[in-house]
């Protein structure tokens, strides 16, 4: 007998849909939704910090665009004070270290003005100026990246006072001390003779060198070097005096910190570069700048000279390595 499919009925094996099998389970779309937001939460704040950032250099730029304005804070005045020709302030601008033409070397803390170091920088020399003697120095800086005060005298010495600033805490009051060590002083000229133009260095480890222009026109450099006896900790110190020929009339003298490069610039326009080892300047680097040299300095961890030019042009130069392996003094 034959069979016959029922025309409304699907063929195959019957199938029963259940009504649950159609939706997402709730646990998907909580998920889903919370993976959502988190994405668009981490999108906004990108968004944000890009715009924070750009808002930031804004910020910092936009003083750039307006004129440069100098505000007197506070006056404070020195007792019985020289003119004062070097000044620096520790990290936290609570204290100023000044050197004055007679020597002295004070502390002075700008909250209230008290000087709370005092000392000449010459009463420790070997033939130290007269009590009264007036202005005894003649030039005097502040050495490129050091906390230090240098100065030139008018008998051809130069004197380096360390002048670092160490702080401490007494509960939550800070104290500033600074530093009392004595000065370091080198003989340029043995003739007792000014010199023009200086620089000079200290570091951490006692070796100084100081560079001058003698009245004659030459360069004359001093190294002192400390050693230590690792067993004893004894240390020796040994000097030496190097002289040079300067090519042109120096008017800008400047000495890097690790005291191994001299840097000049001449009336004449032309910058001047020593390679110093152990003191002794070696491999003079005579180039053209220009105008006449009027200041030096070095920025950048010392490694990029910046000079001033007698037309009020700044220049920056570089030593730069060349394919012989030797450094070249470059304009940049």
């Amino acid at each position: 007998m034959a069979h016959f499919a029922d025309p409304g009925r699907p063929a195959g094996p019957h199938v029963k849909l259940r009504k649950g099998g159609r939706e997402t389970p709730r646990r998907r779309l909580l998920a889903d939704r919370a993976a959502r937001w988190i994405v668009s939460a981490g999108g906004i704040a990108i968004i944000a910090s890009i715009l924070g950032i750009l808002i930031f250099i804004l910020l910092e730029v936009w003083p750039l665009t307006r004129e440069a304005r100098v505000q007197t804070v506070r006056r404070l005045a020195l007792p019985a004070a020289g003119k004062v020709g070097a000044l620096l302030v520790d990290e936290h601008r609570t204290h100023a270290g000044l050197l004055d033409e007679s020597g002295e070397a004070r502390v002075v803390r700008l909250e209230d003005g008290r000087i709370v170091y005092s000392a000449n920088v010459l009463a420790a020399a070997a033939e130290p100026p007269p009590e009264g003697a007036g202005a005894v120095l003649l030039d005097m800086k502040v050495p490129p990246e050091r906390r230090q005060l240098a100065a030139s005298t008018r008998d051809g010495r130069v004197v380096i006072k360390n002048m670092a600033f160490e702080v401490s805490f007494e509960g939550s009051e800070r104290r500033v001390t600074p530093d009392g060590t004595p000065p370091v002083i080198l003989q340029l000229d043995p003739e007792g003779r000014p010199v023009s133009e200086f620089s000079a260095q200290l570091d951490d480890e006692g070796n100084a060198t100081a560079a001058g222009i003698l009245p004659e026109g030459k360069l004359a450099v001093v190294r002192r070097s400390v050693e230590e006896n690792m067993m004893t900790g004894e240390t020796t110190e040994s000097l030496a005096r190097f002289e040079a020929d300067v090519p042109g009339r120096v008017s800008a003298i400047v000495l890097d910190p690790d005291q191994r490069n001299l840097y000049a610039g001449t009336s004449s326009g032309d910058l001047l570069w020593w390679r110093l080892e152990d003191g002794q300047p070696t491999d003079l680097q005579v180039l053209r700048a220009g105008a006449p040299v009027t200041a030096l300095d070095l920025l950048l961890g010392s490694r990029s000279l910046v000079g001033g030019q007698e037309t009020g042009a700044l220049s920056g130069w570089f030593a730069v390595r060349q394919p012989d392996e030797r450094f070249q003094l470059t304009r940049i």
